[in-house]
């Protein structure tokens, strides 16, 4: 948030951090944190501690915020949002006039009334089928009362109220990863192509192409 706040690609800040650098190896990326255990967890521990537990607070609430934060930065076209548009070599953005076409792209993406967005991924962590506690809920309430629709799939968990990733990649004007399952990685970049893509995780093809 910081990094975009500041029109700075976090991912170059990150993969700086950790280059010939061995402690900052394992530096966690971005993404939605949260699930059963880490809210509860936290919570109880501030509650053992007379509510001393100041940091454990404040990484609850920008995990919590994060889903709100993302429809929010669409809502108004912000460029710095989708990390995967922008700033990142793997859009492979060389060109000014595709630079002009990414920010037409966002700002049109401001308008969700006229969008529809698609979920990618609902269990609160990769590899898993279990929704509890996940964010990519929060998102899906968040983004219905913005988008004119929300097409929501995911590869482990069965939901009526899911559809195929392939209707999802079809119709979707708006694309968010919101669990980075392997599956998602094999994504041809073709069926990205025109959509605005959310990829907080850095998940997707190191190639594909938005635009």
């Amino acid at each position: 948030m910081i990094a975009k706040e500041h029109h700075l690609d976090y991912y170059r800040i990150y993969e700086a951090m950790r280059k010939d650098y061995p402690r900052n190896k394992d530096i966690p990326g971005p993404g939605f944190s949260a699930g059963p255990c880490l809210l509860k967890d936290t919570m109880q521990l501030a509650a053992f501690n007379n509510n001393n537990f100041f940091i454990g607070h404040a990484a609850m609430l920008v995990n919590e915020g994060l889903p709100n934060y993302l429809i929010q930065q669409l809502k108004h076209g912000q460029i710095g949002a989708v990390e995967k548009l922008v700033g990142q070599s793997s859009v492979n953005l060389t060109a000014q006039k595709s630079l002009q076409s990414v920010r037409r792209s966002l700002q049109e993406a401001g308008d969700l009334k006229k969008k529809t967005i698609g979920i990618l991924g609902m269990a609160f962590k990769a590899e898993s089928d279990d929704s509890r506690d996940s964010l990519s809920y929060k998102l899906r309430k968040l983004a219905q009362a913005e988008a004119k629709r929300v097409l929501c799939t995911d590869v482990y968990i069965r939901d009526s109220s899911f559809v195929s990733i392939d209707t999802v990649l079809a119709e979707s004007d708006i694309l968010i990863v919101a669990a980075p399952h392997k599956q998602y990685a094999s994504i041809s970049p073709n069926k990205l192509r025109g959509k605005v893509v959310v990829d907080i995780w850095n998940h997707l093809p190191r190639n594909a192409k938005t635009l």
